[in-house]
């Protein structure tokens, strides 16, 4: 039986794990758009829901023109 989660939530689960788990560190690079659908088979809009969803938790943030990179969450104080 296969994963029921949707595609968009595995990308996004995939991606915090490697943050999470130190594969891409502060300040990295989250992989391109298109190498996510290659990664994934799927469509940019399922890509962009993923990042969407890592944006929103902390995880990621996206700089005009250069792409989407891991965030610092260093908790304040």
């Amino acid at each position: 039986m296969g994963d029921a989660r949707p595609v968009y939530q595995r990308i996004a689960d995939d991606l915090r794990e490697r943050i999470d788990g130190g594969d891409l560190s502060v300040g990295a690079q989250i992989p391109s758009r298109s190498q996510l659908k290659r990664a994934y088979a799927a469509s940019d809009q399922t890509v962009d829901r993923a990042v969407r969803v890592l944006k929103a938790a902390g995880y990621a943030q996206g700089q005009f023109g250069r792409g989407v990179f891991v965030a610092d969450r260093t908790p304040v104080g």
